[in-house]
């Protein structure tokens, strides 16, 4: 799969049009169609929309990356991106306490096992 290809990819998931995706970098549609023929975006423009479509720059320029977010994730993100700070800091001492429960869990299996 080419750059473009998983941009386009990851602009249909999120359904988000040429228009509105070139908009959003601040480039015209003319800029896509090169990324199409096969020429790369400007390295701002790649940071701009990874940013945009929720993924690394490494995913969206090779479609390697180290651990790739699933949907699910991506959109935990998302929502927690539009929190208050105050709220983001209650959803991080929750998530903690899960992981750390998790954890123990874990912890006794593994002694018992």
């Amino acid at each position: 799969m080419t750059f473009f290809e998983r941009m386009k990819s990851l602009m249909n998931k999120r359904d988000i049009s040429g228009r509105e995706f070139a908009d959003m970098l601040g480039i015209t549609s003319a800029n896509m169609t090169f990324w199409k023929q096969g020429t790369m975006p400007k390295v701002n423009i790649a940071y701009k929309a990874a940013k945009i479509l929720g993924v690394t720059v490494e995913y969206l320029l090779t479609g390697e990356t180290e651990s790739e977010a699933s949907e699910e994730e991506l959109e935990f993100i998302r929502k927690m991106r539009q929190l208050t700070p105050g709220n983001r800091n209650a959803v991080k001492s929750l998530l903690e306490s899960l992981y750390q429960q998790e954890q123990e869990a874990q912890d006794l299996s593994k002694k018992s096992g």
